[in-house]
């Protein structure tokens, strides 16, 4: 699923991203994966340690003001980075931008995807379905690497305990 994500991430237009790859100890050749694609990825490789610690590695890597996450198995919908950064830039005072995600049901050649679910019920915390400012994190702290799960809705919660100010977007992200 590795090129449908980063091709998604490529397809929002944005010139020089900075993309990271965790590499949670898969049994997959992800460092093959990652040479074939059409752009530089950065790859690191780690232990299995979970879902918290491998996108605290990515947050530790990545070089950028804007964070934003992306499982290997999920797409963005064209347009989402610059919707999500103009929600940020008309919220100075925002740490993250959440909107919802949509799931979808893998279709054979030919078919469309179809959509599963309400985006507006299911996973309300989705971590990829939001942007990050870096500071939210400095200020924050990471997610909780002791977590196997829910790590992106006990982020949310810290946050919103801490204070931080999250806005969420009507729109699927």
């Amino acid at each position: 699923f590795l090129a449908g994500a980063v091709g998604s991430i490529l397809a929002q237009g944005w010139p020089g991203l900075d993309i990271v790859v965790v590499d949670d100890g898969s049994t997959e050749d992800v460092a093959a994966a990652v040479a074939a694609l059409p752009v530089q990825v950065r790859l690191f490789r780690q232990d299995n340690a979970g879902p918290a610690a491998a996108r605290n590695r990515g947050i530790r890597e990545a070089s950028g003001e804007l964070i934003a996450f992306l499982d290997v198995d999920d797409e963005w919908p064209p347009g989402n980075l610059d919707h999500m950064a103009a929600a940020l830039r008309a919220r100075p005072g925002t740490d993250v931008v959440i909107g919802h995600a949509q799931l979808t049901r893998a279709a054979g050649a030919g078919e469309e995807e179809p959509f599963v679910g309400n985006p507006g019920e299911g996973f309300p915390w989705y971590i990829g379905a939001a942007l990050f400012r870096r500071e939210a994190f400095a200020r924050l702290g990471l997610f909780d690497a002791s977590l196997r799960f829910g790590e992106d809705a006990d982020w949310f919660r810290r946050a919103g305990e801490a204070g931080l100010v999250v806005d969420r977007l009507p729109s699927i992200s």
